[in-house]
């Protein structure tokens, strides 16, 4: 928001508002593409098992988070 409105001042209403547009688009994609995600450890029938399970719904993924 504070982007938005220093554009707006220093470039015009118009490009700032895309300026500012442009930049939450960009901060919803980052954080669409890197879920977050918890990997457990468990034990089931003597077999090491590793549980993968995210926080929200993954809909673009990110593959180089998962790599440990």
């Amino acid at each position: 928001m504070a982007v938005t409105f220093i554009a707006c001042l220093g470039i015009g209403l118009d490009y700032g508002m895309l300026m500012g547009i442009g930049v939450n688009l960009m901060f919803i994609l980052y954080n669409a593409a890197r879920p977050k995600v918890r990997v457990r450890n468990m034990t089931v029938s003597l077999l090491l098992v590793k549980y993968i399970y995210g926080w929200r719904f993954v809909r673009f993924s990110g593959t180089i988070d998962y790599n440990e």
